[in-house]
Formats: structure tokens, sequence, C-alpha cells
């Protein structure tokens, strides 16, 4: 199997794996949830997405920090990815974690888009927004 995990390592990996795509479906809940409150003009509502994308930053660091302990880190100095995993394993391992890159491929990549979108809709809103002077000037 080679030096970068031990044969014991790939259930807690794969229980990691599936932690990991957890974390990314709770974000993306959050995120869509964002855009659905910006959308509507909820703004008064945004205070409680902070706190829970907040909440959702510090599970995927403790994931990222799990990760790193679980695997170390290569002769580069860089973070194992699971591509390399994948051609070191033995079945079924190395289709569990081929599934798994795949799919965190994907959630990473929707991520993302979500982040992109959220950031456009607020430039949007805040664009349409009257100017600090124009609202004093009207108060006046």
């Amino acid at each position: 199997m080679g030096d970068l995990l031990a044969r014991s390592d790939l259930p807690r990996l794969g229980s990691l794996l599936w932690d990991y795509r957890s974390a990314f479906d709770r974000l993306h809940f959050l995120l869509e949830t964002q855009l659905l409150l910006i959308g509507n003009g909820r703004d008064d509502q945004l205070h409680h997405m902070v706190d829970l994308l907040g909440a959702a930053n510090v599970r995927v660091n403790r994931l990222d920090l799990e990760r790193e302990i679980l695997l170390g880190v290569g002769a580069d100095g860089a973070q194992i990815r699971l591509s390399e995993l994948v051609v070191e394993v033995e079945s079924p391992w190395d289709e569990i974690l081929s599934e798994h890159e795949s799919a965190m491929a994907s959630m990473v990549a929707k991520t993302e888009d979500l982040v992109r979108r959220n950031a456009t809709l607020i430039r949007r809103v805040r664009a349409d927004l009257p100017d600090l002077e124009t609202l004093l000037s009207a108060s006046t």
C-alpha cells in the first residue's frame, strides 16, 4: 500500500470523507438560504446567516485538521490528494476513494458557484441602494 496510509486508517478516512460531504451539504443549504434571504430583501435576518456560516466554516476547518493529522503531508510538503491514495490502495478502497474524490470535486465546484452567485447578488443589491449623500440630503 505504500507509505501514504496504513490499511487500518482507511475506515477512518472513509468516515472523515463522509463528514466532509455532510459539511458541504450543510454549507450549500446555508448559501442557498442566504441567496433567498438577500433576494427577498430579508437583510434583517442575515446576521443569523453570518453565525451559521461561521459555524460551518469551523466544522470544515476541524475536518481539515483531522485530515492533516490522519494523512500527514506528502514528500513535497503539500497535502496528500485522494488521487494519490487511489493508486496506492487495494480494492474496494480504490473505488470508494475515487467516488469520494469525484463527489468532493462536484461539491467544491457547487460551493464556488454559490459563493459567486451570493457575491453577485450582494453587489447588485448594493448598487440599487441610494448612496449616503442622497439619504442625508433627503432628510434635511
